[in-house]
């Protein structure tokens, strides 16, 4: 198709868009490279790169099942850019636990997995397709990257970064929302006259002397609602979420991290 500038120009962005084993990040650089060229020398410009693409794309056709799962992880947002991002199978494993937040997109790119041809078992990573199917949401990611850490699973298992990463987003994204349920656990408490979904200046000074106990952890002694100023629950949750991490911290080395600690109050 070189001899047709704007038919190599179409495919190359057919080529982006849509799922396959030719990376994004090398579709764009061919794209880029060849944006400079005239249309008379980009047939070429293209042959020139052909030998560097051939490289990161498989030889033999795929197998009908491989090309439907690759479709399928296509039409998920989560899953199309860790399946274009990744050129090897080990690629596709470390993205897997950086998609630990969607139960979906993890069972989509370990369809890819599955089905395409790797040097990986296939009855190991049946094995993992059943653990994420079968996991706890709030045990997703531990779960996943205990059964990717098994040393008989691959030559390199996914760095202790990336499980540790993976983890810690886990981690974090329970940090807000504990920070959220206790802000408004507070202010259904406290927000008693006018009821408006907020804390006047007595309201919170009740709040903030109820809660003296926890004084060390939630520091709001500085904290006021002086004059007309009113606190909501996301100020609230604002206030509340730097000082909350340890006692997150502290459940999660008890249970799982996304257990909310009802004994708090």
């Amino acid at each position: 198709a070189c001899g047709d500038p704007k038919a190599v120009r179409t495919i190359l962005q057919v080529a982006d868009a849509c799922p396959g084993m030719w990376r994004s990040d090398e579709v764009v650089f061919v794209q880029n490279w060849l944006k400079s060229s005239s249309d008379e020398g980009l047939c070429v410009e293209a042959l020139n790169l052909a030998p560097q693409a051939a490289g990161s794309v498989p030889l033999n056709d795929l197998p009908p099942r491989c090309i439907a799962a690759h479709l399928d992880c296509g039409a998920d947002q989560q899953c199309l850019p860790a399946a274009r991002s990744s050129a090897t199978s080990q690629d596709l494993l470390e993205a897997l636990l950086k998609l630990c937040g969607s139960r979906t997109a993890m069972m989509k790119l370990l369809q890819v997995l599955v089905e395409c041809p790797t040097s990986m078992s296939k009855q190991l990573l049946l094995e993992v397709r059943q653990a994420v199917s079968e996991a706890p949401q709030q045990d997703l990611c531990k779960q996943t990257a205990h059964v990717l850490a098994t040393p008989d699973f691959v030559s390199a298992p996914p760095s202790t970064a990336t499980i540790s990463g993976a983890l810690s987003g886990v981690f974090e994204a329970s940090l807000s929302s504990f920070a959220v349920r206790v802000a408004r656990h507070l202010i259904t408490t406290f927000d008693t006259a006018p009821k408006d979904g907020k804390l006047n200046a007595v309201e919170f000074e009740a709040l903030r002397r109820s809660l003296a106990m926890h004084e060390a952890v939630l520091q709001l002694g500085g904290k006021s609602a002086a004059g007309a100023d009113l606190v909501g629950m996301e100020e609230l949750e604002e206030m509340l979420r730097p000082n909350l991490r340890s006692v997150l911290e502290h459940k999660a080395a008890e249970s799982s991290v996304d257990t909310y600690p009802s004994d708090f109050f």
